[in-house]
């Protein structure tokens, strides 16, 4: 029986395949999620399967729902798996949830997806909440969550978005980049 009393409690739904992969800095992980209130109705707030693609996440980059990042590390490929955690590792999930889907959901009648990159911190309750109900509440008074969540890959070695590399990689991938650049124009592309 779980320890009610640890922060984030696992119970494996369904069993993945291998060994648990090393999640080393660097590691890039795709899966899906489901959040879900733990109250009597268990009421879903977020269901990745219903956006546009798997959620992405990179260990080591400081992810700020530090709980995805413990959690998934106990997990195989394939494996599908409820981790209920405590308020002390969810109190951000607000700020995410609101990114998460202004970035990859669907886009609700008057409201205004947006795809660059955005502030959002303490004032934006002052300036009106996050633009969602549920998060907005979820922001006032912090609760316990029950993630679910599908761990579809998991990728030690791929090629980085810019984004995710640090000075000196950017440095040494200008001339690969301007040679690309160079037979694109030369086609005419």
């Amino acid at each position: 029986m779980a320890d009610p009393d640890l922060p984030i409690q696992k119970k494996i739904l369904h069993s993945g395949r291998g060994d648990i992969p090393e999640y080393t800095d660097g590691t890039k992980v795709k899966f899906h999620f489901v959040t879900k209130l733990m109250n009597e109705n268990q009421h879903i707030l977020d269901d990745s399967r219903k956006w546009e693609k798997p959620m992405e996440l990179i260990f080591g980059k400081k992810f700020k729902l530090e709980s995805w990042e413990m959690s998934i590390k106990t997990m195989r490929v394939g494996e599908v798996a409820s981790f209920k955690t405590k308020k002390v590792y969810t109190h951000s999930y607000p700020l995410v949830a609101k990114t998460l889907r202004d970035t990859f959901g669907p886009k609700k009648p008057g409201h205004q997806h947006s795809h660059k990159s955005s502030h959002v911190c303490g004032m934006a309750m002052a300036a009106g909440g996050l633009g969602y109900d549920d998060l907005n509440e979820l922001m006032k008074s912090p609760e316990d969550l029950e993630f679910v969540i599908e761990l579809i890959s998991v990728e030690a070695e791929y090629e980085k978005e810019s984004w995710q590399m640090d000075a000196d990689e950017k440095l040494d991938s200008v001339p690969a980049l301007k040679e690309a650049g160079n037979k694109l124009f030369k086609v005419r592309k």
